[in-house]
């Protein structure tokens, strides 16, 4: 359990044990308000619940051009599914806190690629996302105050986590994870991994920014500290959850948040 790695780690399951998420179905009613000035909203979803083809054939303008287009460039179609069916549902989801078309929606990416709204579609407030996601789950975050990171990985308990640690965990964290029974070793390696990519997707540089200047601090409530090119640092609030037995994630904020909400996305709700 991820709880021997973080301690209180709070516990999300998906499926009969869906608490404390909030389940948005085909009821208009069932969208949530847009997130407060210190709350994030999570949302999850299973892409395997949704058949591309349908998607595209139901909702044609849910998708730009220049998303197919860069759909072709993916060699398995399980890649090309994940990007476009991600982004039908971020503009599903958007539309509806907005209030706002779907097909209405763009996004632009800076120069490391992460996504944001082209165009604001809210008076005197922000929209910031972030999207992740791990074989069959989706992820996304949501925050109206600040920059939002978000990571999820299932989890591989046969994978050798030491063959890439030198990339990406400190000393201090590696000799943490070795004094770990197996298979609490392997699982603490995805816990430290959602957790350092959250807070590089939060900052809008992915992996260009070096993993092991990512440190994080045994504490509650978590934090993450990241050293920056002139050495000095700066902290971030993150938070790491378990969903079921088979899924790691992460989100993580520049500042303080006060609340998250878990929202937990069925197909129906697609279709209002």
């Amino acid at each position: 359990m991820i709880q021997a790695i973080f301690p209180s780690l709070p516990l999300f399951h998906i499926g009969d044990h869906a608490l404390p998420l909030t389940i948005v179905n085909g009821s208009v009613s069932s969208f949530p308000v847009l997130p407060g000035k210190n709350e994030v909203h999570l949302w999850l979803t299973p892409l395997s619940l949704y058949s591309l083809e349908d998607m595209l054939l139901k909702f044609p303008l849910f998708i730009a051009e220049t998303e197919i287009n860069i759909s072709t460039n993916f060699r398995h179609h399980a890649v090309k599914k994940q990007y476009l069916l991600s982004r039908i549902l971020l503009r599903k989801i958007i539309s509806q806190y907005c209030n706002c078309a779907s097909q209405s929606i763009d996004f632009k990416v800076n120069q490391y690629g992460k996504p944001a709204l082209a165009t604001p579609f809210l008076q005197n407030q922000a929209l910031f996302f972030s999207m992740s996601h791990s074989h069959d789950l989706l992820l996304i975050g949501f925050s109206t105050a600040q920059a939002i990171g978000v990571d999820i990985e299932q989890i591989n308990l046969s994978f050798d986590w030491e063959s890439v640690a030198d990339f990406f965990l400190s000393k201090q964290e590696r000799q943490y994870l070795q004094a770990l029974p197996f298979p609490q070793q392997t699982i603490g390696h995805y816990a430290y991994w959602t957790l350092k990519e959250a807070v590089v997707k939060c900052l809008g540089v992915g992996l260009h920014f070096p993993l092991k200047e990512v440190s994080v601090k045994q504490e509650q409530p978590f934090k993450v500290e990241v050293a920056t090119a002139s050495r000095e640092t700066s902290e971030y609030s993150v938070l790491p959850f378990q969903l079921s037995q088979r899924y790691t994630a992460a989100f993580a904020l520049a500042s303080p948040y006060e609340s998250a909400r878990f929202f937990y996305l069925k197909p129906e709700a697609v279709s209002l």
